[in-house]
């Protein structure tokens, strides 16, 4: 096993002059892209499932969440009643 240990009291910086990858170079599986400046984004098992962009993210595949907070701070809650709030959703074949 290996280890990044951080004892001290600050934070822990990891620093690349353009972008900072995640990777498994036995098989070459990501795990983590970060670019200068931009995107973010995570994979599972080699496969894109959430990335940020310009005006939010992107998940690919299902997202589950406990509750979903609205701009106007009301909620929504998977056992609570409806809002009235319409949830959009785009399917876009390329």
């Amino acid at each position: 096993n290996s280890y990044i240990t951080d004892a001290g009291t600050g934070d822990l910086y990891l620093q690349g002059a353009n972008n900072i990858i995640l990777e498994n170079p036995s098989n070459g599986h990501n795990y983590f892209y970060a670019y200068a400046g931009g995107e973010v984004v995570l994979f599972h098992n080699n496969s894109i499932k959430l990335s940020t962009t310009s005006s939010g993210i992107n998940v690919t595949g299902t997202a589950e969440v406990d509750t979903l907070k609205f701009s106007d701070n009301s909620t929504q809650t998977s056992a609570g009643a409806s809002t009235g709030k319409a949830i959009a959703m785009a399917i876009v074949f390329g």
